[in-house]
């Protein structure tokens, strides 16, 4: 049956009432995370509801309920409790659960079961004793500032319209909200996230959460510290497009790059060859709405050329690919 993966507007409408009632009913107070200090966030792109099959009353065989989504915990760790109030139960001590995050060497953090970006200003070692800083690679427009007793992190997350079905309709585990779970450091270095979130988002435009920390004494400010996470759409990009030419605007190479070429990169990253003479690459983005837009680039000092653009995955989520065209990929 095509019903089976798609979900009507009356269910969802039930579920989205179901989260803000959720969200409203059961208030956290301050946990255990406040021993340790507060780095930024983590957006996660979730379904609002999961199919489940039940036998239909009627007698007809099997139907497909929706129920609220909820991530899978089997990896959170529990990091002592949380005082929660509820109206007409008053306060309720429940487990405080954790997920610990996984550094890959490059400065982004992996939490397993929750793919999602990273949005935070996380203090990560170095070989040589000092102090790096790790935990923003994913976002775009970033603005990083580390000034004494202050520091700051700007930065977007691109999403757009999720790929249609052969039917033209949204396969359920793509109609979702963008969720952002707060990130936490240990003294001893350990990230973490926690479940109580900053809230969801979903559909067209954009939303932006600020928050900001500061500590005194005496009056005086000891330290302070802002992050602020945008979550913007974008038109889907179809395809990428650069040429080179030389001083007398004459073409010298010509490389695509598709949706379905971005995708499979490794790690986001494309190396190309920057032909001999080169002066300037225009960068033609032609999107799926039929828009083109135009960027021009000029090798650097070291006559390479480096840029980041955004595709989307299927479901929407924005996908950095780095191109780096340099002389060492000439033939």
């Amino acid at each position: 049956m095509k019903r089976r993966n798609k979900i009507s507007a009356l269910l969802l409408g039930a579920v989205l009432l179901w989260i803000a009632l959720d969200a409203r009913l059961a208030q956290p107070e301050p946990g255990p995370e406040n021993r340790d200090r507060f780095v930024g966030f983590h957006a996660v792109f979730q379904p609002q509801a999961v199919p489940v099959e039940a036998e239909d009353p009627a007698g007809s065989g099997e139907m497909v309920l929706y129920q609220p989504y909820r991530p899978d915990d089997s990896q959170w760790t529990v990091y002592g409790e949380d005082s929660l109030s509820i109206q007409g139960l008053g306060r309720v001590q429940m487990e405080k659960k954790i997920l610990i995050g996984r550094e890959d060497g490059e400065g982004h953090f992996v939490f397993p079961g929750l793919e999602g970006k990273n949005c935070f200003l996380a203090e990560l070692p170095r070989e040589d004793g000092g102090v790096r800083y790790g935990g923003y690679a994913d976002t775009a427009e970033t603005e990083v500032s580390l000034a004494e007793g202050a520091r700051s992190l700007r930065g977007t997350v691109y999403f757009g319209p999720p790929l249609l079905d052969g039917d033209g309709e949204l396969a359920w585990e793509d109609c979702g909200v963008w969720t952002l779970y707060p990130v936490y450091q240990m003294e001893d270095g350990t990230v973490y996230l926690t479940d109580s979130t900053e809230g969801s988002y979903g559909g067209a435009g954009g939303v932006t959460i600020t928050r900001s920390e500061k500590e005194t004494l005496n009056g005086a400010d000891r330290y302070s510290q802002e992050i602020s996470v945008s979550i913007t759409s974008i038109p889907r990009l179809e395809r990428l497009t650069l040429r080179q030419f030389d001083g007398d605007d004459a073409l010298l190479d010509t490389a695509v790059l598709t949706q379905e070429e971005a995708w499979a990169l490794e790690k986001g990253r494309l190396e190309l060859a920057l032909a001999e003479g080169t002066a300037y690459v225009i960068a033609a983005r032609e999107d799926t709405g039929g828009g083109t837009e135009w960027k021009v680039f000029q090798p650097d000092g070291d006559g390479e050329v480096s840029l980041t653009d955004w595709f989307l995955g299927r479901n929407g989520m924005g996908i950095p690919v780095r191109i780096r065209m340099s002389e060492e990929g000439r033939a």
